[in-house]
């Protein structure tokens, strides 16, 4: 006597193949939340922004369209989210945050350089909103709001460069410092490269250099993610 044996449809296979397989490779891990990113930054950020609505209160003071002014004005883009990233990443160096950011299974450059990206995207909407309410009237606004945009880019590339090499924000209080001295110098005896900059240099080109410095920026991040995203 022989035995009949029902075998499983072709479809109930298929789906009994995709669930071993479903459970034997784990899903994809995804970028860590902003609660993650951010954890414990919100007394640097009240910092932080505590000294960026005194330098706007400066440069209201000063008007932008002096040369002195405008030099503030710029100067005021990077060392708003400089002033945030360098005192987030030293508070963690001093204490055992970062200890505990490392045991997670994000490894801790690759959650400073998501920390870097999304805080400069939040310190150019910042800076131009802040500029249109405080300085809508003055000449080259845009060329300003620009300008700034594309230099607190560009060193923030910068710094994050050094932070992989480095391990360490000291090398970004170095090029803050530099750049802070920069500005303070050509406020007084930059009157050519202002009018260059800010009037000869079409709007256009500041925008362009604005957009490039952000694909960079966003680029590099993509570079940290596929080499070092995660701590195991």
């Amino acid at each position: 006597m022989k035995l009949k044996i029902d075998y499983p449809a072709e479809k109930e296979i298929e789906r009994q193949k995709a669930m071993i397989m479903e459970r034997a490779f784990p899903e994809p891990m995804r970028r860590p939340p902003p609660r993650i990113v951010f954890f414990q930054c919100g007394l640097t950020a009240v910092i932080s922004l505590a000294v960026y609505f005194c330098l706007m209160l400066v440069c209201a003071f000063i008007h932008p369209e002096n040369i002195s002014g405008g030099f503030i004005a710029l100067a005021v883009f990077p060392l708003t989210y400089f002033s945030f990233y360098f005192l987030s990443v030293l508070s963690e160096e001093q204490s055992e945050v970062i200890e505990l950011k490392r045991s997670l299974r994000y490894s801790f450059g690759y959650l400073v350089s998501l920390r870097m990206l999304y805080a400069s995207l939040a310190t150019v909407g910042l800076n131009l909103v802040m500029l249109l309410l405080l300085f809508r009237e003055i000449n080259n606004f845009w060329s300003i709001g620009a300008a700034g945009t594309t230099a607190m880019l560009m060193l923030s590339l910068a710094s994050l460069v050094t932070y992989e090499k480095t391990n360490s924000a000291k090398p970004s209080a170095v090029i803050l410092s530099a750049w802070t001295v920069l500005c303070v110098i050509l406020s007084e005896h930059g009157e050519p490269l202002y009018h260059l900059l800010i009037e000869v240099i079409p709007l256009a080109v500041h925008i362009c250099a604005a957009f490039v410095g952000l694909v960079a920026f966003i680029c590099y991040v993509g570079k940290v993610e596929k080499r070092n995203a995660y701590g195991f």
